[in-house]
């Protein structure tokens, strides 16, 4: 009896001998790549410690204080137990700018943001309010819904600043969609983990495997593969998310956002130019203020590069001139979104279909400045 007892064991002692071998091989090929490979370098490395894995997001902002990349050198980002940016409490209703890394204040100090100019704003104007953001660096609309949905609707805002653009119109070799259901399946669960990996980085450099793009459609190459979210989703995702706001009784305004060539060059030809049709297109359908950024810099009749850090992230100077044009829309009260049939988007002619087959890879930070 013993001796088969002893048998029986022995398949089992084998496979945990085996494991335990595999693990720490494992650890050692991590701390060797630690050792010998360079790590993220520049806002990437920022990037990588201001954002965390979630697994039904994809990324969110981590809490704590963190340094991250300005014109001028390390700026501080402080990141509350929420998950947000924090701001200073403040008298007033509550009102969120939801939207991407434009939004949050990608580069700036906390003084220079969006939501901070609009609160001074409403402040000077005799109605003060706190006003936050909700904003994550890369987000979508199809993230942004999913965060309201998962809990930022608690906080029952009195309005919203909806600015969903960039990221959404973003060329990749995936779509959002995709993303997030992957998320859901054992292999996205897996690759999620491993994105944190210094070998597993290697190993994706070594085999020409690329990280999802920053949103930067504007560089060379980048107006070519999928759209992170497609127009029809682009639109309906929009729809749900003022359907949302309609339920809860929260009024809203909506932001086109602006780049460079949207303020120096306003007639040419953007990959950006069905997004804001839709946007603008949804914003008439729902009875909403639309408050176009671009047209507010363009008064101010300044350089470009007295107007946005890089290609499309704005300075301080340029967040107090839409925060002036978005002041009186809200300070008038932001209507609640009215009931009303889907937007039929236009065609995209920028819309170019994947970039070459892969298959999808979640990474720990999606699409970040």
């Amino acid at each position: 009896m013993a001796r088969r007892r002893a048998a029986a064991a022995d398949p089992l002692r084998r496979a945990l001998a085996g494991l335990l071998i595999a693990a720490l091989v494992l650890l050692l090929v991590e701390g060797a790549a630690r050792l010998l490979l360079p790590p993220p370098g520049g806002a990437k490395a920022a990037v990588a410690g201001l954002m965390a894995p979630d697994p039904r997001l994809g990324w969110r902002l981590r809490p704590g204080s963190w340094a991250s990349p300005g014109r001028d050198g390390p700026v501080t980002v402080e990141i509350g137990e929420d998950g947000l940016r924090a701001c200073p409490a403040a008298a007033g209703p509550l009102i969120l700018t939801l939207g991407d890394s434009s939004v949050f204040g990608h580069g700036l100090v906390e003084a220079d943001t969006l939501h901070a100019q609009l609160g001074a704003a409403l402040a000077a104007r005799g109605q003060p309010a706190r006003v936050c953001t909700a904003a994550v660096p890369g987000y979508s609309a199809l993230q942004t819904l999913a965060a309201l949905e998962g809990g930022l609707w608690d906080r029952r805002p009195a309005a919203l600043v909806l600015a969903q653009l960039w990221s959404d119109n973003n060329h990749d070799h995936f779509e959002d969609a995709a993303l997030l259901a992957a998320l859901g399946q054992p292999e996205g669960q897996l690759s999620l983990l491993l994105s944190r990996s210094r070998a597993a980085l290697g190993l994706r450099r070594l085999l020409g495997r690329p990280d999802h793009r920053t949103v930067g459609w504007q560089l060379p190459g980048l107006t070519e593969g999928l759209r992170r979210v497609p127009l029809p989703a682009y639109a309906a995702a929009l729809r749900a998310l003022l359907d949302g706001a309609r339920a809860r009784g929260i009024g809203v305004v909506v932001l086109t956002l602006a780049n460079r060539e949207t303020v120096g060059a306003p007639e040419a030809p953007g990959p950006w130019d069905p997004y804001v049709q839709v946007q603008a297109a949804t914003a008439t359908a729902a009875g909403l203020p639309r408050i176009d950024a671009s047209a507010a810099l363009r008064a101010l009749n300044l350089p470009l590069d007295a107007l946005f850090l890089d290609q499309m992230h704005p300075t301080g100077r340029a967040n107090a001139a839409v925060a002036a044009a978005l002041a009186p829309a809200l300070a008038a009260g932001a209507p609640v979104p009215a009931a009303f049939d889907p937007v039929a988007p236009p065609p995209d002619p920028w819309e170019r279909g994947p970039v070459e087959p892969r298959s999808l890879q979640v990474r720990a930070v999606e699409g970040a400045p």
